[in-house]
């Protein structure tokens, strides 16, 4: 919190990003002003603050009143520090040698990210009476009777008021103020009568006030008492100060259980599930008859039970209700629902959250940590060729990876690449564990940075730092890139040559010299492509453009695509024909082939999201016909792709209602 704390982790965190490079920097490294100065992260706040006026010659504590826990009190007289103590429970009690001059103190209390408090104290001569407060009793029978000051609650208060003078205090009478927008007070009054010097006279409910249902749990209830004695010449001012408790209710999380599904631990389209909302009163106070309400405004959801009671919550309790939703079939898979929580309980208590949730999952993630390379951005344009949705975080890795169907990491090349950390690759080993993945592309990565058990899924042997010899690069013969062709233009510094460990296979590799730029693997659970040459780096031409590479890299890692030119393409072994098109109900897609062979007709929204797969398996030679029932769906326009296995076959679908 302090500038020569936060000044010094920058500069630790420039050598994390840097290394060696940052060695110039780090020399030179200074820190201007106090080191110790504390930089506040937030707009400050006020403290209450509350405490006597004076103090008796010859005092030798003082005791100070304050809503800020670890607050720091100090006095200070002519420049020097008097006493301090730091606020505990709602007090501090500055200790300090016996005063011996009549003067004026300075007293200062400071927080964290809280505006400084500044006032006097006056040192007063200890001659005549002096009648000052001296201990409270709250009588809240009428509420919890738990002898606390609550939200909503009606209260008498007792007060003993002591004489530390050196005279008697005759016919005193005493009443009380507040400053405090939550309180109001119904009875200010209370004649105490005579108390004798050192003595203390105490009348219990004497006063009465009653506290407002939003009053904030914690709140510091600063009250001052005037005293006088019976001719009214005589006037003295004390303060004491109650703590005031009330709920706070809070959204902890949410818990999706989709076990009455695919119990894949996400709300897929065309699913039930449950929504587990955990709820805390983080407040001192009970709480009563809390009822949660969940909303959204999304087309695709629909709740099921709105309105559930969470019941009475003492402080600090924590409590769950399960709503149940029902996901639409035809919601686009990736969608993004944004939802609301409000919980209402007695005495216009109130909270309220939002939180999201996706539909399945999204297709893409790209994280981009490299400088240097624009990998990021022709991805970017492939998947809006490719009607594919893409997220996109640089230098960072967000909170919930699984969320993703794929992840595209982008590492860079020398001298401008990141060296994957041991929590980035732990995150993303993860990931891949639970069935994720992942292409990950890096000059260095493989054979000159140190390997952690995320690269090891790959089954790639980084053999080789190499050299800056990357020129033309062609997809490998019985692989899925066969017939592709590159020329490079791309950051070509100490490339490293791959190759194959068991079960992977190279997809891509260096014409001159020969060696492997990228590696794909599959097992049970996860797939990955490897690469060392940048993707933004391959140069388009006829018939092999970065467009196609990326729809193969989706069709093998099985994210839907469709593609944005939207040409009524048809080859001379099948023929695709609409009816009726547009339509209102019912569409009928009719295939035409000249040999049996396998088929997979889908249809997809205009953000090329797949809502149906309408028929998945072998179509025979001659007419085959299949019908999409589209009475749920809602109007507007849809793209069918008829998919064989070497013919992609997309169009228009125009539904009318």
């Amino acid at each position: 919190r302090t500038f020569g704390g936060i000044t010094m982790n920058g500069c630790m965190a420039m050598n994390d990003a840097y290394g060696s490079d940052g060695d110039v920097m780090t020399d030179t490294w200074t820190i201007f002003g106090d080191p110790s100065l504390m930089v506040r992260t937030a707009i400050p706040a006020t403290m209450t603050v509350t405490h006597n006026p004076t103090v008796f010659l010859g005092a030798t504590s003082f005791e100070v009143q304050c809503d800020v826990e670890d607050a720091l009190a100090v006095l200070s007289m002519n420049g020097e520090i008097v006493g301090s103590a730091y606020v505990v429970g709602g007090m501090a009690n500055i200790v300090f040698p016996p005063l011996n001059v009549l003067d004026t103190m300075d007293l200062v209390v400071t927080a964290f990210n809280y505006f400084p408090y500044e006032s006097t104290v006056e040192i007063i001569p200890d001659t005549g009476p002096y009648v000052v407060y001296a201990t409270d009793t709250v009588n809240d029978n009428a509420g919890n009777a738990n002898g606390l000051v609550d939200y909503n609650e009606s209260i008498l208060l007792g007060l003993g008021l002591t004489n530390t003078g050196s005279d008697d205090a005759i016919g005193v009478i005493a009443s009380i103020t507040t400053n405090s927008e939550f309180v109001s007070i119904s009875d200010d009054n209370e004649t105490y009568g005579d108390i004798f010097t050192e003595d203390t006279v105490s009348i219990a409910d004497g006063y009465a006030f009653d506290v407002d249902e939003n009053i904030p749990d914690g709140s510091i209830i600063g009250f001052t008492v005037t005293s006088m004695d019976e001719s009214g010449r005589a006037i003295w001012e004390s303060s004491f100060s109650l703590t005031a408790h009330a709920p706070v209710l809070s959204f902890v999380s949410f818990n999706v259980d989709d076990s009455s599904g695919n119990n894949n631990g996400l709300i897929d389209p065309g699913e039930k599930a449950d929504i587990s909302i955990k709820l805390t009163n983080g407040g001192s106070s009970q709480v009563f008859n809390v009822i949660g309400s969940l909303s959204t405004e999304n087309e695709y959801i629909t709740i099921n039970n709105n309105d559930l009671s969470y019941g009475d919550l003492v402080g600090q309790d924590t409590v769950s209700a399960i709503f149940n939703i029902t996901a639409s079939e035809y919601a686009p898979e990736g969608t993004n629902v944004a939802f609301t929580i409000s919980f209402t309980a007695d005495y216009g208590i109130s909270a309220e959250n939002d939180f999201n949730i996706y539909l399945g999952q999204k297709p893409v993630l790209i994280m981009d940590f490299s400088r240097g390379v624009n990998s990021a951005d022709a991805m970017m344009d492939c998947f809006i060729e490719l009607n594919v949705g893409a997220d996109i975080e640089n230098n960072s890795m967000p909170p919930d990876l699984d969320v993703y169907k794929s992840i595209f990491v982008i590492l860079g090349a020398y001298p401008d690449n990141h060296v994957l950390t041991n929590d980035e690759a732990g995150f993303l080993n993860t990931y891949l564990e639970n069935g994720g993945r992942v292409y990950m592309e890096g000059g260095d990565t493989w054979a000159f940075d140190d390997q952690t058990s995320f690269h090891g899924k790959f089954m790639i042997d980084g053999y080789d730092d190499g050299l800056g010899d990357l020129n033309r690069i062609n997809g490998s013969e019985g692989s899925m890139l066969k017939g592709f062709g590159f020329d490079f233009d791309g950051v070509n510094n100490y490339i490293d040559r791959l190759a194959p460990l068991e079960g992977a296979q190279v997809i891509l590799q260096n014409e001159n010299p020969e060696y492997a730029t990228a590696i794909s693997y599959e097992d049970e659970t996860y797939k990955t492509i490897g690469s060392s040459a940048d993707f933004g780096g391959l140069v388009d031409e006829e018939g092999s453009n970065k467009d196609v590479l990326m729809a193969e890299y989706l069709y093998f890692f099985g994210i839907d695509f469709v593609w944005a030119s939207l040409n009524e393409n048809t080859s001379a072994d099948i023929n695709v024909s609409i009816f009726p098109n547009p339509f209102d109900n019912d569409v009928e897609i009719r295939l035409a082939t000249t040999i049996a062979q396998n088929a997979e007709i889908s249809i997809y929204d205009l953000g090329g999201r797949k809502i149906k797969t309408l028929f998945k398996g072998k179509i025979q030679n001659g007419e085959n016909g299949f019908v999409w029932d589209a009475s749920k769906a809602k109007a507007g326009i849809y793209i069918y792709s008829v998919r064989t296995k070497d013919k992609n076959v997309v169009g228009k679908l125009m539904l009318t209602k």
